[in-house]
């Protein structure tokens, strides 16, 4: 009697412990909701950081590092099991799954058509906040949660999978294509580009693969140069989206900082009747239901690559803006030579 008597206490200590340690489902989604608040909010956070960082302002990379470190801290404090202990390795899993997932947001934003659906990259946040708090159910209970924890874990790998997957250039630069071949790519490549039909201007450059938008490099009748970028209708979300026109005209050496209101850039670019304007006139940006277009003054990297003789003057500049159209073939065909000869040099 003593024995089976213990044994039965032994048994009911046993399933309190597993009870406390693996909470019923109304607990365990409760935690899940919250995991995805707490994330949601870290990630919204860091990724401000992150692009402070790579606008040049590194100090916010210890930012961001304490950023993570109270999510996983308090992720730990909130899941914390029956008897008060912390879940550690479930608190730093599901933070290293947003973390890993926002990161292939960002680099792959082009290539993520969930971007582009309104509210844009703000929708990003939560969708990655939710899925990354799912794998929770993998620490917790019961049966039916972590199955949902690991479908979640395998939905996000089988993403990231089909992501990350490597594909085949655009262009084989090994190759063995034909000069009709390698133009037919050439072509795809850059259709929509936008040039100009203003008189004694040549369209001598065009590049389809440096970006999502396709650049155009134009040659005035006096040897002005002068760059046409035609980029997909992505219009930015938030603060971003005041800064966006002035920033797609701006130098690189302009100093530019994600943290700048527009008012901090009226020296030098200002709105105008249809977008926004460089005040001395060398470059616009213009939104249309295409796509976002610039039409500027072009860098002097561009002018020694097409041996023009100058970047664009202000006059130059608005008569190429005036007279904006889609690249034909033939111009095509021409940019095609000139990039074939280039590369041959």
């Amino acid at each position: 009697m003593g024995t089976d008597g213990g044994a039965a206490v032994d048994d009911a200590a046993a399933m309190e412990m597993a009870r406390r340690a693996h909470p019923g489902a109304a607990r365990s989604l409760l935690l899940i909701a919250a995991t995805a608040g707490v994330l949601w909010a870290g990630l919204y956070v860091g990724v401000g950081l992150f692009l402070g960082v790579a606008f040049g302002a590194y100090s916010m990379l210890a930012s961001i590092a304490i950023v993570l470190a109270l999510v996983v801290a308090a992720l730990a404090v909130i899941t914390r099991d029956g008897a008060g202990r912390p879940r550690v390795l479930a608190a730093f899993t599901v933070t290293f799954t947003a973390v890993a997932s926002q990161v292939v947001a960002l680099v792959y934003f082009g290539e993520i058509p969930m971007i582009w659906v309104k509210p844009g990259f703000e929708l990003v946040f939560p969708v990655v906040a939710v899925a990354s708090a799912l794998v929770l159910g993998l620490f917790l209970g019961p049966r039916w949660v972590r199955v949902a924890g690991a479908v979640a874990a395998a939905a996000i790998v089988g993403c990231a999978f089909a992501v990350l997957r490597p594909e085949p250039p655009a262009i084989d630069p090994h190759a063995v294509l034909s000069e009709e071949e390698q133009f037919a790519q050439f072509r795809d490549l850059a259709a929509g580009a936008l040039v100009s039909d203003a008189a004694g201007s040549t369209v001598v450059y065009v590049d389809g693969t440096t970006g999502p938008g396709i650049l155009a490099v134009i040659l005035t009748a006096d040897g002005g140069v002068v760059e046409i970028s035609h980029d997909p209708p992505y219009p930015p979300d938030g603060e971003w989206a005041a800064v966006y026109p002035c920033w797609s005209l701006s130098h690189g050496d302009m100093g530019l900082e994600p943290t700048d209101a527009i008012e901090d850039y009226a020296d030098w670019c200002v709105p105008d009747d249809d977008g926004w304007a460089r005040t001395d006139g060398t470059g616009y940006a213009r939104t249309r239901d295409d796509g976002n277009v610039t039409v500027m003054s072009a860098y002097d990297f561009y002018v020694g690559l097409v041996g023009g003789q100058r970047p664009a003057t202000a006059a130059e500049v608005v008569a190429a803006l005036a007279n904006l159209r889609l690249i034909t073939d033939e111009e095509m065909r021409v940019a095609f030579e000139n990039q074939k000869v280039e590369g041959e040099r």
